[in-house]
């Protein structure tokens, strides 16, 4: 993933520039996965779809479930760790 974005107890994890991939875990756990479009000049700026939604009970059980399938390189960006 290229950024993490977090407020008000939820993240956004993007990859891409003006249109890319997303997945968002919001405060309830809820999980939303897509593509995004029209990102420019921010990312709260797209039009985000929806190509996958998995409700969990919590920010994280969400948050856990997402570090799992993203693996490392995922958790390093959320963490602003380096790799390496």
């Amino acid at each position: 993933m290229d950024a993490v974005q977090s407020a008000n107890g939820a993240a956004l994890f993007y990859r891409g520039g003006q249109a890319g991939q997303f997945i968002r875990v919001t405060a309830v756990g809820d999980i939303t996965a897509g593509r995004y479009e029209g990102a420019l000049p921010c990312i709260t700026d797209a039009d985000f779809t929806a190509t996958h939604i998995e409700a969990h009970g919590s920010f994280e059980e969400a948050l856990r479930r997402v570090l799992e399938i993203g693996g490392l390189p995922l958790l390093a960006a959320y963490t602003g760790l380096p790799l390496g």
